[in-house]
């Protein structure tokens, strides 16, 4: 899936983590997301299947991974975010090979 989304999405994982609820369900903050425009997107299939994606990346980080995310945002895109979200599309893809 990350192959096919496009990109790293840094800025739209920002705002994810930004509308994610500590404890709520990822389906209530990609609605949420959807809602607040968090992706460019023109289609709506495509925001939800983009938001699902950086859904799945947000989830496994912890809480104080989203939050350095978040804080650092305020600052140019650095370089730890956009290793984190790389490291998210080598780790999905591992896992994907490894199921085939």
């Amino acid at each position: 899936m990350s192959f096919s989304t496009g990109g790293l999405f840094v800025n739209e994982s920002v705002e994810v983590a930004r509308v994610h609820v500590p404890g709520e369900r990822w389906e209530s903050t990609i609605q949420r997301a959807i809602d607040e425009g968090a992706t460019a997107l023109p289609k709506s299939a495509s925001n939800r299947r983009t938001l699902r994606e950086i859904s799945s990346r947000l989830l496994t980080l912890s809480e104080e991974d989203r939050t350095f995310l978040i804080d650092e945002a305020a600052r140019a895109v650095c370089e730890a975010q956009v290793k984190m979200t790389w490291t998210w599309r080598e780790e999905r893809d591992m896992v994907k090979i490894e199921r085939y």
